[in-house]
């Protein structure tokens, strides 16, 4: 039989087609199945984020219940005390900065869930102080900075009984409570990361500017907001762990002679005449109570101050991550807590 050169120029294109046409399908199959297993882990990343922020949202709106109530306590206690104790005063502010804050991590968390388009000036709005947590941040700054205060007013009245009796007044109480207050608006609003909407949705930004500038702002940051409130913490409670332990528990030596025991005994009656307030036991337990409380904070805040500082040295976009969600879910825990763990110590004492 006679081979039809038209029949063969016919098959061997069509094969030709038809392979190709295979390859193609079996190229946009593997190109589906690659794009639905992103998009798989990239919901299931959506759904982890989400179950974390609910969680942030049910824990501080407990903590903001526990911290409104614990500031009524204190605020009874404070008006009926004849002198006005300025641990009470600084503690008041210590609840008032963590309840602010309990509030709008919930208002914050919510509105990151909620499927609201930011448009305009009014999401402009939410997005620069709401979305990246800028007011949030209020409360957890002032948090930090009244909580070295109170580490510094008990140290200076234990430590130096004479001189906080005859320098001290209660208007440096309240110039520190504005101080904390006035520290936690200032630096929210000079150091966060700037944001922007894109389609509706809030974004968090590298921070603009050299790299030099870049890493000032958060080496700035970081010390300002998180080294320098725990070392003030440790230097102050390590010295009065030393302190009060041999105020009040120091035992009389019995080898020692006569006249060596009336000495100390004239010392340390001169001595008690300037300590009998600040070395008392309630004062003592105060001490305990806030070491406790800052050794929680300490544990609970270094990681999300950590990774933020991680994160503006970042040149990408700083998007929160889930690691930072987490970090920070183990913060705000923290401050929701705090008054929870504060009575069970002052009833357990």
């Amino acid at each position: 039989m006679v081979a039809n050169p038209m029949t063969d120029i016919y098959n061997s294109t069509f094969c030709s087609v038809k392979d190709n046409y295979s390859n193609a399908m079996e190229g946009n199959a593997g190109s589906t199945n690659t794009t639905s297993h992103l998009q798989s882990v990239h919901e299931e990343d959506g759904v982890h984020s989400s179950l974390i922020e609910y969680i942030i949202i049910a824990v501080c709106a407990a903590g903001s219940l526990l911290n409104v109530y614990q500031l009524v306590q204190f605020s009874r206690t404070f008006h009926r005390q004849s002198e006005k104790n300025p641990t009470t005063a600084l503690l008041m502010n210590q609840f008032s900065l963590d309840g602010f804050a309990c509030v709008f991590a919930v208002v914050s968390f919510s509105l990151k869930i909620s499927s609201i388009k930011l448009i305009g000036h009014t999401g402009s709005w939410l997005c620069g102080y709401f979305y990246s947590l800028v007011v949030l941040r209020v409360g957890l700054t002032g948090s930090a900075v009244n909580l070295a205060l109170i580490a510094i007013q008990l140290y200076v009245e234990i430590k130096h009984p004479v001189i906080y009796r005859k320098h001290f007044r209660m208007w440096m109480v309240w110039l520190a409570i504005v101080f904390a207050w006035f520290d936690g608006i200032l630096l929210s609003n000079t150091l966060t990361i700037p944001a922007h909407i894109d389609r509706g949705d809030c974004y968090l930004d590298a921070i603009r500017g050299s790299r030099a500038g870049q890493i000032a702002f958060g080496i700035f940051g970081f010390v300002w907001r998180h080294l320098l409130p725990v070392s003030i913490l440790v230097c102050c409670y390590l010295r009065l762990i030393v302190t009060v332990h041999r105020k009040c528990f120091t035992l009389p030596v019995s080898s020692i002679s006569l006249q060596l025991q009336q000495q100390q005994q004239q010392h340390q009656h001169q001595q008690q005449e300037d300590i009998t307030g600040p070395v008392s036991r309630h004062r003592a337990k105060v001490v305990k109570i806030m070491i406790l409380l800052s050794l929680y904070f300490i544990v609970s805040f270094t990681p999300p101050s950590s990774i933020q500082l991680y994160l503006t040295f970042a040149s990408k976009s700083l998007q929160f991550s889930q690691s930072f969600s987490i970090a920070m879910l183990v913060g705000l825990i923290n401050i929701a807590s705090a008054p929870l763990i504060h009575v069970v110590c002052r009833e357990s004492s």
